[in-house]
C-alpha cells in the first residue's frame, strides 16, 4: 500500500503543486509584463497622435497659411483639452529644450517657467530628464513621481512617454499612474488565480475520484494476491502430502517438482527446474521412449520410464501424463509413481540385487533391441562374462557376446515365440577374447524384453 501511494497519490499532489507553482510563478508575471508592456505602448501611441497635431500646423506655417505664432497657439489650444483614461482625466503636456514650461492643463502655475531645477519628492530633475532623452533618442520613456492626475496634493509613481519636436524646439509627452497599472494588473490577477483556484479544484476533485477508484482496484489486487498465496499454499501443502510424485512442465521444462520426487531421485526442486523431461531419462529406456522426449513431446496417457537417480543408477517409474493449455503455454502435469517395488513382497529392487549377488549363479537384466543394453548384473555373472565391474559390462551388447549369428538369431526368435528359454547351451565371448560355454535361462518381459 505504501508503493501505491508513492506511485499514485505522491505524483498527483505534486502535479497540483506543480501547476500552482507555474501560474504564479510563470503565468501571472509574464501576464502582468504583458500588461505594462502594452500600457507603455499605448502612451507611446498617444503621444505620436498629439505629436502629429504639431505637425499639421507646422505644415501650415511652413505653406504660409499663418504664422508660427498662430501655428504654436492653435497647437496649443488642440493639445491643452485633449483627454483620455477612464475618467477622461488623462492629458498631454509640453515643454521647450531649455526646459520651460509651454502648456500643462493642470499646473497653469507653471506656464513660461524655467523648470530646470524643479523636481520631485525624490529628487529627480524630471523635465531635465525629458530633455536629456529626448536629445539622445528623439523620443523614450521617463519614470518619476508626479500629483495623481488633477490633485496636486496626491504624489504618486508615474511613467512618461516624451518625444521631441524638432522645428518648434519643443517636448510633447504624456504618462500613465503606475497606481492605476497595478490595479488594474491586481483585478486581473485576482481573477486569474480564482479561474486557477476553480481548475485547481476540478483536477483535484478528479484526481481524487481516479485515486479512490485505483485505491480500491489496488485493495482488491491485494486481497486476490493474498488469496492466491493462501491457495498457493494450500495447495502446495496438499500436493507436498501426496504419496506419489508430481512434476509439472511447462513448454516442455520442468517447472514445479514435489517432495515425493526428491525421494524417488535424489534430486531437490531446484535442481530439477527448467530441465527437460529427457535430461532426467535414464539411457536405459527404449528408443521410442528417448526419440520421443527428446522433442520434448508428451503424450497424454501411461508410461513405463526409468529415471536417473541423482547418486548413480536409475529408477523404475509409471508415469500418467495429463496436458492441458494455460495462458497460452502448453503444460504437462506427470504423476509419477515409483514401480521399482514389487508389489506382492513389498521388496524393492535393490532388495533382489543384495539377495541375487549371494547366489554363486550369474543373473543379468539386459534388453533385447538395437542397444541390448545391461541394466543389471550380479556379480557372478559379471565374473562369469570376464568383466572387473558393471560398468565395463553396461557398455556391452548383450547380443555382441554370443558368438555365432545363429545363436543370436534363435535366442531372440525363441524368446519373442515364448516369452522365455531355458538351459541354452550358448557360447559366448569373454571380454579378455576367450569364450565359455554356459547353460542359459532367460525370461521376458514386454515388447522390448527385458531378461
Amino acid at each position: 500500500m505504501k508503493a501505491f501511494y508513492l506511485k499514485i497519490i505522491l505524483p498527483t499532489i505534486l502535479s497540483i503543486l506543480l501547476f500552482i507553482l507555474t501560474i504564479f510563478l510563470i503565468v501571472i508575471p509574464r501576464f502582468q509584463q504583458n500588461i505594462m508592456n502594452g500600457k507603455r505602448e499605448m502612451i507611446k501611441e498617444l503621444t505620436n497622435s498629439a505629436w502629429s497635431i504639431l505637425v499639421k500646423y507646422e505644415k501650415d506655417e511652413k505653406e504660409g497659411l499663418i504664422t508660427r505664432e498662430e501655428a504654436q497657439n492653435t497647437a496649443i489650444s488642440r493639445v491643452q483639452y485633449l483627454r483620455y483614461g477612464e475618467e477622461n482625466k488623462d492629458y498631454f503636456w509640453i515643454t521647450d529644450m531649455t526646459p520651460k514650461m509651454v502648456i500643462h492643463p493642470y499646473r497653469n502655475d507653471l506656464k513660461g517657467k524655467d523648470l530646470s531645477d524643479f523636481k520631485d519628492p525624490h529628487g529627480k530633475r524630471l523635465f531635465v530628464e525629458f530633455v536629456e532623452t529626448v536629445k539622445k533618442t528623439e523620443h523614450g520613456y521617463v519614470d518619476y513621481m508626479w500629483q495623481w492626475k488633477d490633485d496636486s496634493l496626491q504624489i504618486v509613481p508615474k511613467l512618461s512617454y516624451v518625444k521631441v519636436f524638432k522645428p518648434w524646439n519643443w517636448v510633447i509627452g504624456t504618462g500613465i499612474y503606475i497606481e492605476d497599472v497595478k490595479k488594474e494588473i491586481k483585478a486581473l490577477t485576482n481573477k486569474l488565480i480564482w479561474i486557477t483556484v476553480g481548475i485547481s479544484a476540478i483536477i483535484a476533485c478528479l484526481l481524487f475520484y481516479i485515486i479512490k477508484q485505483s485505491l480500491n482496484l489496488e485493495r482488491k489486487r491485494i486481497d486476490a494476491e493474498n488469496n492466491l498465496h493462501e491457495s498457493k499454499e494450500k495447495y502446495r501443502t496438499l500436493v507436498e502430502a501426496a504419496t506419489e510424485g508430481l512434476l509439472m512442465l511447462i513448454d516442455g521444462k520442468i517447472s514445479f517438482s514435489n517432495a515425493v520426487i526428491s525421494r524417488i531421485t535424489g534430486y531437490q526442486s531446484n535442481d530439477l527446474i527448467n530441465l527437460s523431461l529427457i535430461e532426467i531419462l535414464s539411457k536405459n529406456n527404449n528408443d521410442d521412449i528417448m526419440d520421443t522426449f527428446s522433442k520434448n513431446i508428451i503424450k497424454e496417457g501411461q508410461f513405463e520410464l526409468n529415471l536417473t537417480k541423482k547418486g548413480g543408477g536409475f529408477v523404475e517409474v509409471l508415469i500418467t501424463s495429463s496436458t492441458t493449455v494455460f495462458y497460452g503455454k502448453s503444460v504437462n502435469i506427470l504423476i509419477v509413481k515409483d514401480i521399482s517395488i514389487d508389489k506382492n513382497t513389498n521388496f524393492s529392487g535393490l532388495d533382489y540385487q543384495k539377495l541375487i549377488s549371494t547366489l554363486n549363479i550369474g543373473f543379468f537384466k539386459a534388453r533385447i533391441d538395437t542397444k541390448g543394453k545391461f541394466l543389471f548384473a550380479n556379480e557372478t555373472a559379471i565374473r562369469i562374462l570376464g568383466f572387473e565391474s558393471f560398468k565395463e559390462l553396461a557398455d556391452s551388447h548383450i547380443l555382441g557376446l554370443l558368438s555365432t549369428t545363429e545363436d543370436k538369431k534363435a535366442l531372440v526368435k525363441e524368446l519373442l515365440d515364448n516369452g522365455f528359454l531355458k538351459s541354452k547351451i550358448l557360447k559366448i565371448y569373454r571380454k579378455g577374447g576367450d569364450y565359455s560355454i554356459v547353460s542359459v535361462s532367460m525370461a521376458g518381459k514386454g515388447k522390448n524384453r527385458n531378461q
